[in-house]
């Protein structure tokens, strides 16, 4: 088991960028130091949020941020932090390609837009995910465990920056997002 940061509790600047990992999609991991613990591991445990949609086919997560200004204020100034820190390391990272901040705005996929939190629950991998709902806990998603309008809280991991690279050359696109895994969803709590 291991330890979540409430998002009410996260704070921006604790959250450590490692050193980037490259690969078929190279990644920067995420951690978190509070002064007295190192958490190797960026998991974040959501607040109540409401689910707005919920595709089971895609295993797109929409909850709604837009009644909750101050965690989406939080998760919106996490990205922007991010975003900044792939500005400014970018030459170290990929030394070939340089973008400026707006091309690299451009080409980021968010995981906080328009007053919504997306997330991806792993349909391929669900028995990995723990769902609760009703006093029970469940191994794998199976229909009607997770649906629009329900109010769930989550526990996931922000695993770091992923970076997308051309197929054809190997070379940084310019593109990247925030890689993040759902290890739990607590549904009606």
């Amino acid at each position: 088991m291991e330890w979540s940061i409430p998002l009410q509790k996260l704070e921006v600047g604790k959250v450590q960028i490692g050193e980037i990992q490259h690969s078929e999609k190279s990644l920067v991991p995420l951690a978190y130091f509070d002064g007295q613990n190192n958490f190797l591991n960026l998991n974040i445990f959501l607040p109540k949020l409401k689910v707005e949609e919920f595709e089971t086919k895609s295993g797109k997560f929409n909850l709604s941020l837009k009644d909750t200004v101050s965690y989406e204020a939080k998760l919106i100034a996490l990205q922007s932090t991010l975003l900044g820190a792939v500005y400014i390391q970018q030459r170290s990272w990929f030394p070939d390609t340089f973008y400026s901040l707006e091309e690299l705005n451009n080409s980021f996929k968010p995981i906080v837009q328009n007053g919504l939190l997306n997330l991806y629950y792993p349909i391929q991998l669900s028995s990995e995910v723990r769902i609760y709902k009703d006093g029970v806990w469940h191994t794998s998603y199976k229909p009607g465990l997770i649906n629009p309008n329900d109010s769930v809280r989550i526990m996931f991991r922000i695993q770091g920056i992923s970076f997308h690279k051309n197929s054809y050359n190997s070379m940084w696109s310019g593109k990247f997002r925030l890689q993040h895994r759902i290890y739990a969803v607590l549904v009606g709590t």
